[in-house]
């Protein structure tokens, strides 16, 4: 038994892993050229016309999964606290069976990820650590535009973070931390984004006078969510 009893990591917000912000990026980004043009995109019927089907082989095929993310975080942080890990540890942090974390543990075996002793005990290979390193890099840069750039709430931040953090390529993490750093280097410009936002209001609508959107209004389809979308199908309701 563990010495002192982690508290178990909420699967909603996953509080336990490592999480927030050490404070602003300030290395230089140079700012791209803007036109007043409209750029007007590809004509779409559906939504999901846009997204091919390498994209969605890619997802499939994704190295790390949510629950190998979980894992491998709740590894690092009993090591960090207690200097040793095992099953039955993991198991209560994640608040799942030791059976389950058995199972789950296999294919991190076999990739590389963790090392387990004779002795029964886990740690994170350097390899795995590197990986855990990367997913909470990946969460900070996320948890910090969702909350500071899109005035998201801190929880459903660190929600949506947790959620995609081990989808997001390394091109797209390191352009997000560039423009991180471009925004927390200019003065004045995060709170001009804030008021920004505000003064849109809620959308509308008007598709035709949108530089968004063209076939269809974004904004109110994505704010219904997908519960809701699955409500509708099942009700009937357009």
């Amino acid at each position: 038994m563990l010495g002192d009893e982690p508290s178990r990591m909420n699967p909603k917000t996953c509080s336990g892993l490592r999480s927030g912000h050490s404070g602003p990026w300030v290395l230089p980004y140079r700012e791209g050229t803007r036109t007043g043009t409209r750029r007007r995109h590809p004509p779409q019927n559906r939504i999901g016309d846009a997204v091919s089907q390498e994209i969605w082989k890619e997802f499939e095929q994704n190295a790390i999964t949510h629950s190998a993310a979980h894992h491998l975080m709740a590894v690092d942080r009993l090591m960090r606290e207690h200097g040793y890990a095992r099953v039955s540890d993991v198991a209560r942090l994640l608040d799942i069976t030791r059976g389950s974390v058995s199972i789950s543990l296999k294919p991190l075996k076999a990739e590389g990820l963790v090392d387990q002793d004779e002795n029964k005990f886990i740690r994170l290979s350097p390899r795995g650590q590197r990986v855990v390193d990367i997913l909470l890099a990946r969460r900070k840069l996320l948890i910090r535009f969702f909350s500071a750039v899109l005035r998201v709430g801190e929880e459903q931040a660190e929600v949506d973070g947790c959620k995609i953090e081990h989808l997001v390529s390394a091109a797209t993490s390191t352009r997000l931390a560039a423009f991180l750093r471009y925004l927390e280097g200019e003065a004045g410009l995060m709170a001009k984004i804030e008021a920004g936002l505000d003064a849109l209001g809620e959308c509308e609508g008007a598709v035709d006078d949108c530089p968004l959107c063209e076939d269809t209004c974004l904004a109110q389809l994505v704010a219904s969510g997908i519960g809701k979308a699955r409500t509708d199908e099942v009700s009937g309701e357009a």
